[in-house]
């Protein structure tokens, strides 16, 4: 899966998107073991829409935080999804990844996250844009990832 979405990246630059050298989302960590499903025929569209790869940039006070959220999987009640972040600018923390199972609420929701921080998506309206909140104690961020992939 890596050469995936190391070709999808090029794809998008070559497009002139926003993946190419020196980008945020180039930088990365890219895990080796995705297991990337379709939806099954007969899900709900508006939920077999999370399924796929976004990309977004959380600003923020400390600057731009790259992210990726790859739905390797997504049924009417839950999804498994990879939760990718860069380096956070301040040096608080290093680029990371992680695998959770997701909550599908109301079919235009995800939920997923550690035991101190949830991380909640919505469908955008238009089927190719989340809008993303994490919350952590009274730190609250937003992101809008947009879908680059299928």
């Amino acid at each position: 899966m890596r050469w995936r979405i190391g070709a999808l990246a090029c794809l998008i630059a070559a497009l002139g998107g926003c993946a190419g050298p020196g980008n945020l989302f180039a930088m990365l960590p890219e895990p080796q073991d995705l297991h990337i499903t379709p939806p099954v025929a007969g899900l709900a569209s508006e939920v077999a829409a999370f399924w796929g790869i976004w990309e977004g940039i959380w600003k923020g006070r400390s600057g731009s935080l790259a992210s990726r959220l790859i739905v390797e999987q997504v049924d009417s009640d839950s999804a498994q999804v990879v939760y990718i972040w860069g380096d956070d600018p301040q040096g608080h923390f290093k680029a990371g990844w992680g695998r959770f199972t997701a909550r599908v609420v109301s079919g235009r929701i995800l939920e997923f996250g550690w035991p101190q921080t949830r991380m909640v998506f919505e469908m955008g309206k238009d089927g190719r844009s989340l809008e993303g909140g994490r919350v952590q104690g009274k730190d609250l961020s937003a992101v809008i990832m947009r879908k680059v992939a299928p």
